[in-house]
């Protein structure tokens, strides 16, 4: 009987670490990926920083930017493309 549950308790700490070393994997890719664009992330902080609100405006003043400038807005974070009035609604 004593065997029976030192091999479960093995059991349960092998599957305990093997869940561990996939979330570090994980989060080490993660990491990995978030220093890669920390310059994106920076560039990103200034704008907001700045007036931005003057190219929101723009946007809305019935002049639709050209498609190539809404194609070219990528957000590395979600991983997707994001038109203006999604990144403003995502704020």
């Amino acid at each position: 009987m004593r065997q029976t549950k030192q091999i479960k308790r093995i059991m349960q700490m092998e599957e305990n670490l093997d869940a561990a070393k996939e979330a570090l994997e994980r989060f080490r890719k993660a990491l990995d990926d978030y220093t890669r664009i920390q310059d994106t992330i920076l560039e990103l902080e200034a704008y907001y920083a700045s007036d931005w609100r003057k190219d929101f405006e723009a946007d809305e003043d019935d002049e639709p930017l050209p498609a190539r400038v809404l194609y070219d807005l990528t957000c590395p974070v979600c991983g997707g493309n994001l038109t203006i009035d999604e990144e403003i609604l995502a704020e």
